[in-house]
């Protein structure tokens, strides 16, 4: 088990998801600071999107175009994915355990697409996916995570519960 500081958040990151969350538990309690549950994988695509807040609220033209580019990836990919919402913005997971050089290829690719393509660059975390390719392995908050969209088989599944959650601002 590894406890890391990220500023005003520490998280507590382990394989085991039930010491995970009594560790996070005990620490908050014993030293009244926040943690955080993480997963972390070398083989799993997450990745992070950045999303601004209109009043307070995310808008549903951002939240359309992410939904639209990960479900176009996993098509392109072949793989199943999730979205997740948070307050941070929004988070993907490609349900496919790639070898290490094709994860790293990939990572390398949304980088570079986002680098080429204004609407991407905006909402898209390319220092988490940098930070990623550095540690050589990618990261995943667990709390306040609620799911959003699932992509099986090239279909799309919203979840209106967490619609209700981030109370989009049609824009």
């Amino acid at each position: 088990m590894r406890i890391e500081n990220m500023g005003n958040v520490n998280r507590v990151n382990t394989s085991d998801m039930t010491v995970a969350i009594r560790t996070a538990k005990i620490l908050s309690h014993k030293t009244k600071t926040r943690y955080t549950i993480g997963v972390s994988s070398k083989r799993l695509i997450m990745i992070d999107f950045d999303l601004s807040k209109e009043k307070g609220v995310y808008l549903q033209s951002k939240v359309d175009y992410v939904i639209k580019f990960i479900s176009a990836l996993a098509k392109m990919l072949n793989v199943d994915a999730s979205i997740y919402v948070t307050p941070h913005g929004l988070h993907a997971v490609l349900w496919k355990e790639f070898t290490e050089e094709n994860w790293r290829n990939y990572i390398l690719a949304l980088i570079e697409t986002a680098n080429k393509e204004k609407e991407l660059r905006k909402i898209l975390d390319t220092k988490h996916l940098l930070a990623s390719l550095r540690r050589g392995y990618a990261t995943l908050r667990l709390n306040q995570i609620c799911k959003l969209v699932d992509v099986e088989n090239g279909e799309v599944k919203v979840y209106d519960k967490c619609a209700e959650v981030i109370k989009y601002v049609r824009g």
